[in-house]
């Protein structure tokens, strides 16, 4: 129970005791690929193009930085927030689906419930 309620709360990953150092090595990194990934992911427009600092309205996402502002005031975001925000500005108007922001923003296809995309996007929205 443990397990699920650190990852419905935002966790990326959970390790339980007793683990394997190689194991927790891997999850490291895979977890800074994809932070790496989030901060420089490819929407299509070369970044001299696209700047750093992407406005929408009152909303602002510095994509080098990632950090996020509304109305000036800065919003705190989880890793996972930022790369699902990443996703959304990288295609405004752009219905995505919640197996593509799987595989985007998780990089993994889920066989199951998609809930866990809904839950992440209400804390979005109500950021």
């Amino acid at each position: 129970i443990d397990v699920v309620l650190g990852l419905e709360a935002g966790a990326d990953d959970t390790v339980t005791k007793p683990f394997d150092g190689a194991v927790l090595v891997a999850r490291i990194r895979a977890v800074l690929r994809r932070f790496e990934r989030a901060g420089g992911a490819d929407t299509g427009q070369d970044d001299a193009d696209r700047g750093p600092v992407l406005a929408f309205g009152e909303l602002e996402i510095d994509t080098e930085g990632m950090e996020v502002r509304k109305a000036g005031r800065p919003v705190a975001l989880t890793p996972t927030e930022m790369r699902l925000l990443l996703e959304f500005s990288a295609a405004p108007g752009t219905v995505l689906s919640r197996d593509k922001l799987l595989e985007r923003v998780w990089e993994y296809g889920w066989g199951g419930d998609t809930r866990v995309v809904d839950v992440h996007v209400q804390r979005l929205r109500a950021k």
